[in-house]
């Protein structure tokens, strides 16, 4: 999962297809570990979870409508069972054993030679991709496209010649297994490395990372439009129906919000460079040698403060769900998310257009972080994602406060998620920002 919540304690959420829901984020057998939740409101729930002894297991409930159209719930699996599966029938799920995966044919193969446990496996999406660890090598595993894609895509990057930002070295492709294999990297994923590290250093490493990928030109590869325009219709398309299905109430404040930005995009155009795409916090390593730049799969087209808006964004969603009682001082996430900002311009020897950095946060924050949200079922969802969309009505550039740039449109979320400005606290503190109304109570972060 790319968001570590900190807190276990999900709140009831409950889906008419998935009638099962709560108890297939519980866990199988005593001692498991829920690893990943990836769910699409009435269409798709898959639950990973480690077991003591190595073992991976998936659950996975049909949806209701797929199985007994209009009756009620679904009793037997909808079609005939794999050799790594099993039906079970109090949860009403089928219980798949890894490696076995239908959509990962090779998984078995590669996994069986490399002797993987549930230690090994980095990620893991049911169906779609896994990224293993094997040794001192990493084994990307998806469909066969996709991974010549991007074995290609990083081998070009590796070598070019005007590259200086750090990333995982490429190692070789093996199309039969699909299967891509890179260096493994060998530190702490930033929210990880945070707990102990120099903020202000990480954060100028963190910067000078990211100006220097946003500088590297010329690289001859066929790359995704991520310009304002086509990344407005992607989130008003996408996110809206997510949230809908989700959170009924909360989807006219969503698509009021993206239809403004929908209706009024940058006109940036002429100034578009390579961007990462995909710059959250899971995607930076912190090692001994500095931060690593992993999973430029989504390179795209576009402009500095998507990439930029985009981490700020998950900051402040991590912000929000965890704090020094979950071993994560809370008063480093928002330092290190205006650090960041500070740190970025000074690189780039050039501050960030703030209007431009606004619209992208508050489309980020909706698109991407209520987006995951959901999507892996964060604790006491509907609040976080209300909060979420609350701090996106504040950042849009129609409404933000655009005088101090991007530091400070920045510093004033950070404090309204901490409080006050600069707090970071274990107490639960009452934020002026979401009360009764949005949420049906008062709230409290507990930071």
């Amino acid at each position: 999962m790319n968001v570590d919540w900190g807190a276990r304690d999900r709140a009831p959420h409950t889906d008419p297809a998935f009638p099962t829901l709560a108890a297939c984020l519980g866990p199988p057998e005593r001692g498991a570990r829920l690893v990943n939740v990836y769910y699409y409101p009435g269409r798709t729930l898959q639950a990973v979870h480690a077991l003591p002894d190595g073992r991976i297991v998936t659950v996975e409930p049909p949806p209701v409508e797929d199985v007994v159209p209009g009756r009620g719930v679904p009793r037997v699996p909808r079609a005939p069972l794999g050799p790594g599966e099993t039906w079970d029938a109090s949860l009403r799920a089928v219980v798949r054993r890894f490696p076995h995966d239908p959509g990962l044919p090779s998984l078995p193969t590669l996994a069986a030679s490399a002797g993987v446990r549930a230690g090994e496996v980095l990620t893991y999406l049911p169906g779609r991709r896994a990224v293993l660890r094997v040794g001192r090598r990493v084994a990307k595993v998806s469909d066969p496209r996709t991974v010549r894609r991007n074995h290609d895509r990083q081998l070009q990057l590796w070598r070019h010649p005007d590259r200086s930002f750090r990333m995982a070295q490429p190692r070789q492709l093996d199309e039969p297994l699909a299967v891509r294999w890179e260096a493994a990297v060998e530190g702490k994923p930033l929210l990880h490395a945070l707990g102990t590290a120099d903020v202000e250093a990480l954060a100028a490493d963190l910067g000078s990372q990211l100006a220097a990928l946003h500088t590297l030109d010329g690289i001859g590869l066929t790359l995704a439009d991520h310009g304002p325009v086509a990344l407005g219709q992607r989130w008003r398309a996408k996110t809206v129906r997510t949230i809908g299905r989700a959170l009924p109430g909360l989807a006219p404040r969503a698509a009021d919000l993206l239809d403004r930005l929908v209706a009024h995009p940058p006109d940036t155009a002429a100034t578009r460079t390579l961007v990462h795409g995909d710059f959250h916090a899971a995607n930076i390593v912190s090692t001994p040698a500095g931060v690593v730049v992993l999973d430029l799969d989504e390179l795209g087209r576009g402009d500095p403060e998507l990439d930029v808006a985009v981490l700020v964004g998950r900051l402040l969603l991590v912000a929000l769900t965890r704090g020094e009682q979950s071993g994560m001082p809370g008063a480093r996430l928002p330092v290190l998310a205006s650090a960041f900002v500070r740190a970025y311009e000074q690189a780039a020897c050039q501050q960030l257009r703030p209007e431009v950095f606004s619209w992208y946060l508050a489309g980020s924050l909706v698109g991407r972080q209520v987006k995951t949200s959901i999507r892996h079922l964060a604790p006491r969802l509907s609040w976080l994602c209300s909060s979420l969309v609350q701090l996106a009505e504040l950042a849009e550039p129609a409404t933000a406060s655009l005088s101090g740039g991007a530091v400070g449109l920045v510093e004033a979320l950070t404090a309204q998620v901490s409080g006050h400005p600069g707090a970071g606290s274990t107490a639960a503190v009452a934020v002026p920002l979401w009360g009764r109304g949005h949420t049906g109570a008062d709230v409290a972060v507990r930071a």
